[in-house]
Parts: structure tokens; sequence; C-alpha cells
């Protein structure tokens, strides 16, 4: 009875060390992909800016100086950045996908 009980005991923990295993990685990927939608709407709050601003200037008659204007470079070199760190954290999502939960001991 003894040996059941620990074999069972045994199984019990490894399979709660690899359950454990698996939600800390979905976490980790669950994290990352809400930083994800953190900077997709961050560049969408960007391109509205954007938009903005060129507009005004449009309308104020500066249209041929869009391209050398501060604010609109800064706008532009930001949705850059953004989109960088995007491309980031999908590398960091699948580098967490490729990691494996380790094998069950209790074959």
């Amino acid at each position: 009875m003894s040996l059941t009980w620990e074999k069972a005991k045994k199984v019990a923990i490894d399979t709660l060390s690899d359950a454990k295993a698996a939600a800390k990685k979905y976490t980790q990927i669950g994290k990352a992909k809400i930083g994800q939608l953190s900077m997709n709407k961050s560049i969408d709050s960007t391109y509205h800016d954007l938009g903005e601003e060129v507009y005004d200037q449009v309308s104020d008659g500066a249209g041929g100086n869009i391209s050398r204007s501060k604010k609109v470079k800064g706008q532009v070199a930001k949705v850059n950045e953004l989109k960088h760190a995007i491309k980031n954290k999908d590398k960091e999502i699948k580098a967490i996908k490729k990691v494996s939960a380790p094998p069950s001991k209790t074959k």
C-alpha cells in the first residue's frame, strides 16, 4: 500500500510541476501580447496625431514643408520605434513558445 501511495504522490507532484511550468509559459505569452496591444494602441494614437498635424499644415498652406516639420519627424520616428518594439515582442513570444515544458518524470 505504501508503494502505491508514494507512486501516486510522485505522479501528482510531477503533474503539478508540469502544470505550473505551462501556466508560467502562457502567462509570459499573455503579458507579451498585452504589451503588443498597448504598442498598437500607441501607434494608432500617433497616426491620429500625425494626421492632425499634416492636416493643420496643409490647411495653413505649409503643405510643401510637411516632411521638414520637427513634429512630423518626431511622430514618424515614434511609429518606427513602436513597430520595431512590436517585432521584438513577436520574437520574444516565438522564443517563449519554443521552450517546452520539461518532460514528465512519471513514465
